[in-house]
C-alpha cells in the first residue's frame, strides 16, 4: 500500500513538471512575439486621427464649397481641414465608444507641388518613424518620405513638403478614393501599417478663373470627371476640352442626357421643370443648385462656370432678343391678328394683345404665318396689362426636351441666353451645339417660329384663352438679334 502512494507521488511530480514547462514555453513564445513585433516596426498604441492635404503655393489648392441640405432648403458651406478625420464619440448609454470618418474633396491645379500633414494620438510612443504610400490607382504609386516623430502631448505630428516633385502634370484627375497608406516603425528598418486616408481628388489643367466666386463640389465634379479622358492634355488645345465637358455632360442625345446632379444629395438638375411662378426658376448658377431647376440664363451660367475651372477664360453669354426695328407689329399686323382671332373665338367678349414679341421652341407642327395656336396655360389672366407677361408659362406639343429630361419645357420666350467659345455654340438648357457659322442649323433645329404676338381672349363665360400668332417663319436675318457678353 505505502509502495503504491509513492508510486502515484511520483507519477503526479512529473506530470506537474511538464505541465509547468509548458506554460513556461508559452509565456516565452508571448514574449518572444511581442519582441518579434517590435522590431518588425509595428506601432502599438498609434492611431490616425486628421490628415490634412494642400499644396506648396496657394494658389494651387482649389477651395470647394459644398451643398448641404437644412430641412427643406439648400444651402453652401466650404470645406474646411483637416480633409480627413476619425472622430471618436461615447455613448452613455451604452459606455461604448464609436469612431466616424470625415472625408471631404480635395482639388488641386496640374503641377502643383503637394504638402501633407497628419496627425496621430499615442499613450505609449515617445518617438516613432512615420512614412506613407500615395495610391491613386494600382498603376500610379508614390511614396511620402520617412520621418522621424517625436510625441507631444501624446500626439505625433508628420509633415510633409515636396520641394522637388510636381504632382500629376498636364492632366485633369478624377480619383474618387486618393488613398494614403500611412506605416510607422521603430527603427526606420521594418514597417508595418497604422492606418489609411481616403478622400475624392480633383486635379484641373489650370487655375480656375479668378471670375469664379466660389467653386462647388458639384461643378468641380462635372467638369474633370467630363473631361479627365483627355489626359494628358495636349498644350493649346482647350477648345477641346470645352467640347468634352458639353458632349460629356450637358448634350442631348437621342432624347437623353447624362443627367446632372447635385452632389450633396443627388438631386437632378433641371431646365424649366416647374410650370408656376416664375421665381421657382433659378436665374444664376448659384440659385440653380439652390433650388435644382433653373431658366437659360441659370443653365448657361452653369456651363461657363464649370469650364472656366479648368482656367479656360474665353468663353461668353449670347442673349437673343428681336430685331427692335423689325420686331414691333404694324396696327394693320395687330387689326388682323385680332379679326382672325374674333372667327376663331365665336363667343369672344374682349380681346387684348400684348405689347411684347415672342418667339416659339420646337415643336408646335406645321406653322404659317398667321397661324394661331391655343397655348395651354396654367396661369390665369392677369387684372393689370403690366402683367400679362406673367400669363405665358405654357408648353408647346412635344416640345425639344429640357436640361434633366424635362418633356415639354416652356416653349415660348421673348428672349434666350446661350453659349459661345471660338466658333462653337453650346445650348446647355437643351443640349444642342451647332457653329456660329452656321446660326441658321441651330435655329432651324431648334425654333418653330421667330417672331409672333400674344392674345388674350376672353370669353362670354368668364374663362380666358391665349393664343399665339405667328407673324414670322424662319427669317432670323429680320427678327432676331444676336448680341455677346460675358
Amino acid at each position: 500500500m505505502t509502495e503504491l502512494i509513492r508510486n502515484l507521488i511520483n507519477q503526479n511530480t512529473v506530470v506537474c513538471f511538464r505541465v509547468g514547462i509548458s506554460l513556461a514555453f508559452m509565456v516565452m513564445s508571448v514574449i518572444c512575439f511581442s519582441q518579434a513585433n517590435q522590431c518588425a516596426g509595428k506601432p502599438y498604441d498609434v492611431n490616425l486621427k486628421k490628415v490634412w492635404i494642400y499644396t506648396q503655393d496657394s494658389s494651387d489648392f482649389i477651395q470647394l464649397t459644398d451643398e448641404i441640405r437644412l430641412r427643406n432648403k439648400v444651402d453652401f458651406k466650404r470645406f474646411t481641414g483637416p480633409q480627413f478625420a476619425i472622430v471618436s464619440s461615447h455613448n452613455i448609454n451604452k459606455k461604448e465608444k464609436k469612431d466616424s470618418i470625415v472625408s471631404h474633396p480635395v482639388a488641386f491645379v496640374s503641377g502643383g507641388r503637394l504638402r501633407v500633414k497628419a496627425m496621430f494620438e499615442s499613450k505609449t510612443k515617445r518617438r516613432l518613424f512615420i512614412r506613407a504610400r500615395i495610391v491613386l490607382n494600382p498603376n500610379d504609386t508614390s511614396w511620402l518620405p520617412s520621418q522621424e516623430v517625436i510625441a507631444r502631448d501624446n500626439r505625433l505630428i508628420y509633415d510633409w513638403r515636396d520641394m522637388d516633385r510636381v504632382f500629376q502634370e498636364s492632366k485633369i484627375l478624377y480619383v474618387p478614393t486618393f488613398l494614403i497608406r500611412w506605416e510607422g516603425s521603430n527603427d526606420n528598418l521594418k514597417w508595418s501599417k497604422i492606418d489609411e486616408s481616403f478622400n475624392a481628388l480633383y486635379v484641373t489643367y489650370k487655375r480656375p478663373s479668378d471670375k469664379l466666386k466660389e467653386i462647388s463640389h458639384t461643378q468641380m465634379h462635372i467638369s474633370c470627371i467630363a473631361s479627365s479622358k483627355l489626359s494628358p492634355v495636349p498644350d493649346s488645345l482647350e477648345h477641346i476640352i470645352v467640347e468634352e465637358i458639353f458632349t460629356n455632360a450637358f448634350m442631348n442625345r437621342n432624347n437623353k442626357f447624362p443627367g446632372i446632379r447635385r452632389k450633396a444629395d443627388n438631386m437632378l438638375l433641371t431646365y424649366y421643370k416647374h410650370k408656376e411662378p416664375s421665381d421657382d426658376c433659378a436665374s444664376s448658377a448659384k440659385d440653380l443648385l439652390k433650388t435644382s431647376d433653373g431658366r437659360c440664363t441659370a443653365w448657361a451660367d452653369f456651363f461657363i462656370e464649370t469650364v472656366r475651372i479648368q482656367g479656360i477664360e474665353d468663353i461668353s453669354k449670347v442673349l437673343v432678343h428681336f430685331n427692335a426695328r423689325n420686331a414691333r407689329a404694324t396696327p394693320k399686323e395687330k387689326t388682323r391678328a385680332i379679326d382672325i382671332l374674333k372667327n376663331k373665338v365665336k363667343d369672344s367678349k374682349r380681346i387684348s394683345v400684348s405689347n411684347k414679341y415672342y418667339f416659339l421652341i420646337k415643336n408646335w407642327g406645321d406653322l404659317k404665318v398667321w397661324s394661331m395656336i391655343l397655348i395651354p396655360c396654367d396661369v390665369q389672366y392677369p387684372e393689370r396689362e403690366q402683367d400679362f407677361d406673367s400669363a405665358t408659362w405654357a408648353s408647346g406639343q412635344n416640345g425639344i426636351m429640357g436640361q434633366g429630361g424635362v418633356m415639354n419645357p416652356r416653349s415660348i420666350f421673348d428672349s434666350h441666353v446661350f453659349t459661345k467659345y471660338g466658333n462653337r455654340i453650346y445650348d446647355p438648357s437643351y443640349g444642342i451645339k451647332s457653329d456660329w457659322d452656321n446660326i441658321e442649323d441651330f435655329e432651324s433645329r431648334c425654333l418653330a417660329a421667330t417672331k409672333g404676338l400674344i392674345l388674350s381672349v376672353e370669353r362670354r363665360t368668364g374663362d380666358t384663352e391665349f393664343y399665339f400668332c405667328v407673324l414670322g417663319v424662319n427669317s432670323p436675318d429680320q427678327d432676331l438679334h444676336y448680341r455677346q457678353y460675358q
